[in-house]
């Protein structure tokens, strides 16, 4: 299943990669496209290119939460795996990531992501790519977290109603709904499994790359840290909550001296904006709640 909105010019690679990859399983095996209240004519383009190959589900909630919880309510599998419209997914995909949990090995997996080779910029480190959703050498045994690019899960878990949050998410925050459903999931005590072979390539927009993409992406990822850490309950205000947003300010601030003419910001200079949006978004978003 996939969530997609106004994604016409970009999702042949992703479709054309999930149908190879269901063609190569002995699985019966559906495949969902989220169209998640899109006005570019992504339906229609789907609809042309691969007609009932591929299944169009209409979610007009605008998020990607709702977008996954709608492809969710709509599937018919036992398990359900996700993936976003910008990666491509080898042959092994389905199977592979499938298998732990039709053979009752886990109940939630996530797969190896990697960025495309070629969109790799000099100046990138694992954290830059970290930020683009690549898995690097693994997320742990247990993993740590899990990512919406490579996913899957037993029916059951979302029948026990574990479901994503709608103000987590790109078109919501921004990123994160993977992560507090993932805690969730982990607090219930599901089995959670890294599978690294069947790794997925990352093509991600070259304007994510330039140094207002790197931005805006610790930007959002800041204010998404703050609301995940409040929704996932919480909610305690320290001495340290209320100094971190003149400490973060006080980074950023040295961090873009040297930092301010670079194509890519450094990995501390994206930290400390990601650290300061994340302590204010904190105290803010924890006034609203309260």
């Amino acid at each position: 299943m996939m969530p997609v909105r106004n994604a016409a010019d970009r999702v042949q690679r992703m479709i054309d990669s999930v149908l190879a990859s269901v063609a190569d399983t002995c699985r019966l095996t559906e495949l969902i496209l989220v169209d998640n209240a899109s006005t570019d004519g992504t339906a229609e383009f789907v609809h042309q290119r691969w007609g009932d190959r591929v299944r169009v589900v209409r979610v007009e909630a605008v998020g990607s939460s709702s977008a996954k919880n709608g492809g969710v309510q709509a599937a018919l599998g036992r398990v359900v795996l996700f993936v976003d419209d910008d990666v491509q997914v080898p042959c092994n995909w389905v199977a592979t990531l499938a298998e732990p949990l039709l053979c009752g090995d886990a109940d939630i997996v996530c797969g190896a992501v990697k960025l495309a080779a070629n969109l790799d910029r000099p100046g990138m480190t694992d954290y830059h790519r970290g930020l683009l959703a690549d898995t690097g050498d693994g997320l742990g045994s247990p993993p740590r977290t899990v990512v919406g690019a490579s996913m899957g899960a037993s029916r059951a878990v979302f029948e026990a109603g574990l479901n994503f949050h709608p103000s987590l998410g790109p078109g919501r925050s921004g990123f994160m709904e993977e992560h507090l459903w993932f805690l969730a999931a982990r607090d219930r005590g599901y089995r959670i499994r890294f599978v690294d072979d069947a790794t997925v390539d990352h093509h991600v927009s070259p304007e994510r790359l330039d140094r207002a993409g790197w931005l805006a992406r610790v930007t959002r990822q800041g204010r998404s840290d703050a609301l995940t850490r409040i929704l996932h309950g919480d909610t305690d205000l320290t001495i340290r909550d209320v100094a971190r947003p003149v400490a973060g300010t006080a980074r950023r601030c040295v961090y873009w001296i040297p930092d301010r003419k670079t194509a890519v910001p450094s990995e501390r200079y994206l930290a400390a904006v990601c650290g300061q949006r994340a302590a204010i978004a904190f105290l803010r978003e924890r006034r609203r709640v309260h």
